[in-house]
C-alpha cells in the first residue's frame, strides 16, 4: 500500500488530478514521506479553493487567544484579524507515519514566523500592570516545530473519512520579538518601556504561556487539515 499523507496528499489534490511532480510514498518510507510533506508545504502557499484550503502563507484567522500563564504573564491575550507569515519556508527534518496507530509525526524548522493582528490585553506582565488595544507584531525566529497527529475513522454517506482525533504540537523559538502599539492608551514612554522589558525578558514571558500558544496554534492547523479531510474519503488517500 502506498500513502500520500496529510500535507503530502494535500499537495497532490491541490493540483488538477494526480500531479507527477509530487512524490507517492510507501507508508514505511520515512524519507519519501519527508520529501512529500516538504513539497506540499511549498505548493500550498496560495491554498486551493476547490478543496477548501486557505492560503498557507499568509495564514489568516479571525481570532486567536493565548490564555494567562501561572508566572510572569498574568493576563489573557486576545487577537483578531490575525495573519501568520513564513510557514511556507518550513524545512521538514523528520517524518514518520504509523499505519497501525493511524498517527503522523513530523518535525520541522522555520527561519521566521511573523504574527500580525489587532490585540487587546489587560492585566500584568512581569508583575507590572499593562493595558493596551491596537496593532501587534510577534516575530518568532529559528522556530522548531513538532507535529503529532492522531487520526480516527468516521463514516459519512457510506464512505470512510479521517477525523483528526488529536494534535500534539510543540513550538520552540530560539528568539522572540514582540511589539504592541498603543499600550497604556497611547502613552509612548510607558509603551516603549514595556515593549523593551518584554523583549529583554522574552524567554521568561514565552515559557510562561508556551502551552497556551501551542494549543491555539494547534487548533489553527487542525482546522486547516480537517477542512480537506472532510472532503476526501480515506480510499482516495491511498494507492494500492
Amino acid at each position: 500500500m502506498h500513502l500520500i499523507f496529510l500535507f503530502g496528499f494535500l499537495a497532490v489534490f491541490a493540483e488538477r488530478g494526480y500531479a507527477g511532480s509530487f512524490t507517492f510514498c510507501k507508508s514505511s518510507d520515512d524519507g519519501c514521506l519527508l520529501k512529500s510533506i516538504q513539497s506540499a508545504i511549498t505548493s500550498l502557499k496560495s491554498g486551493n479553493s476547490e478543496y477548501g484550503l486557505k492560503s498557507l502563507d499568509p495564514l489568516r484567522m479571525d481570532k486567536m487567544t493565548f490564555g494567562a500563564g501561572r508566572g510572569p504573564v498574568q493576563l489573557v491575550q486576545n487577537y483578531d484579524n490575525v495573519t501568520l507569515s513564513g510557514l511556507s519556508n518550513m524545512t521538514v527534518t523528520k517524518a514518520h507515519y504509523d499505519a497501525q496507530k493511524k498517527s503522523l509525526l513530523f518535525l520541522a524548522n522555520v527561519p521566521k514566523v511573523i504574527q500580525k493582528g489587532h490585540y487587546a490585553l489587560d492585566g500584568k506582565i512581569l508583575a507590572l500592570p499593562v493595558v493596551g488595544d491596537g496593532a501587534s507584531t510577534l516575530t518568532l525566529e529559528n522556530v522548531d516545530f513538532i507535529y503529532n497527529f492522531q487520526f480516527e475513522e468516521t463514516k459519512k454517506g457510506g464512505q470512510t473519512y479521517f477525523k483528526i482525533k488529536s494534535l500534539a504540537h510543540s513550538i520552540k523559538p530560539n528568539h522572540l520579538t514582540l511589539n504592541f502599539e498603543n499600550l497604556f492608551n497611547g502613552n509612548k514612554l510607558l509603551g516603549d518601556n514595556m515593549n523593551k522589558l518584554v523583549n529583554e525578558e522574552w524567554r521568561a514571558v514565552y515559557d510562561d504561556v508556551e502551552g497556551n500558544v501551542e494549543t491555539s496554534y494547534a487548533e489553527v492547523y487542525r482546522k486547516y487539515a480537517q477542512d480537506f479531510l472532510d472532503k476526501v474519503p480515506v480510499d482516495k488517500l491511498f494507492l494500492n
